[in-house]
């Protein structure tokens, strides 16, 4: 009996240890001020003071109002932590260089920000990854023309190289070339949400004769045979603003990549989307039951968040999303879990 009590007050407490840590709260070791430099993000700033840093945007002292537009940090600036209030603010010229108060009588004041881009919300190297990533019904590309092979007996291609390629051709001469991923089936019911595609690399005709040959103008990994084309889409980096999703459960369906388990910066998908409320930007949680020991098990053990997800691509039935923070790894049938 003593042992089954030590092992809930065990479970209870590691479960409220992992809440705590997505709690809107510094961290002990967060320094008291970072100087914004070039290539830093609000993502890896927020990283740096805070437990949880989809927290960010509620700490922040000053402007307020944009938050849903967040690019009024720039390098140079300076972002100060107050652990008596808990708040962040970003300290301007007049905060370090006033010394005596002034009375002043109501006006417009502007001050000029430095001369360089904003701060960007997440690194818009990821997010470029994750628009290489579409989803279609496997009808859709049934007939679309594949590649066979490579000039000169290539088993691999990269820019510059041609490619024989066989099927029917679109009106288009420039297409992306996508390598299809394993269908996404539905954890719940076993039905398949859709064939995600990855693109890898862009091609031009060369000659219409078939087989046909395309030069490969881009390739973001290495080309093979068995890749298709399609038409192009624009390579536009997506603009997202992170917010709370709506209270909603479900299950990561499929890692993105060839493995079974997913970890910090994959890409995975989940069986909810836009029926469920889901839309772009949405954050949600990966949940993980508590483990205690190996041969100490619970009839309902207490679940801790091991992940955080930030949706990029939200369909009706389903999304893609982004893993921006994992304590461990987790694979498909994994639970799902609205992040507030």
């Amino acid at each position: 009996m003593k042992k089954c009590s030590t092992a809930l007050w065990l479970a209870a407490a590691v479960s409220a240890q992992a809440f705590a840590g997505d709690a809107c709260t510094f961290l002990p070791s967060a320094p008291d001020a970072h100087v914004v430099t070039r290539g830093d993000t609000l993502w890896d700033i927020a990283s740096r003071f805070l437990h949880n840093p989809w927290c960010w945007t509620q700490v922040w002292e000053r402007n307020r109002e944009q938050i849903s537009n967040p690019h009024w940090i720039y390098p140079g600036q300076t972002i100060v932590l107050d652990r008596q209030r808990g708040l962040l603010h970003v300290e301007t010229l007049a905060d370090s260089t006033a010394t005596v108060a002034e009375r002043r009588s109501p006006a417009a004041r502007a001050e000029m920000l430095p001369a360089a881009e904003p701060v960007a919300t997440i690194d818009p190297r990821l997010l470029a990854t994750a628009a290489n990533y579409r989803l279609v019904d496997a009808a859709d590309i049934a007939g679309a023309p594949r590649i066979l092979g490579f000039s000169e007996s290539r088993r691999i291609a990269s820019p510059g190289d041609v490619a024989l390629v066989e099927g029917r051709l679109p009106a288009q001469t420039e297409l992306d070339v996508v390598r299809a991923l394993n269908p996404v089936i539905d954890p719940d019911d076993g039905t398949v949400l859709g064939m995600p595609l990855l693109r890898v690399g862009r091609a031009r005709l060369l000659s219409s004769d078939s087989p046909y040959r395309f030069v490969i103008r881009e390739a973001y990994s290495e080309l093979v045979a068995g890749d298709l084309l399609v038409p192009a889409e624009p390579k536009a980096v997506p603009d997202i603003s992170p917010h709370e999703s709506p209270m909603v459960e479900g299950k990561v369906a499929a890692v993105l990549r060839d493995s079974s388990w997913a970890a910090q910066r994959d890409v995975v998908a989940i069986n909810r989307g836009r029926r469920d409320g889901l839309d772009v930007g949405s954050v949600v949680r990966v949940m993980k039951p508590v483990r205690i020991g190996a041969n100490d098990s619970l009839p309902d053990p207490p679940s801790q968040p091991i992940a955080t997800l930030l949706l990029f691509a939200v369909f009706d039935h389903m999304a893609f999303a982004l893993v921006m923070r994992s304590s461990n790894v987790f694979s498909a049938g994994d639970t799902i879990v609205g992040s507030h």
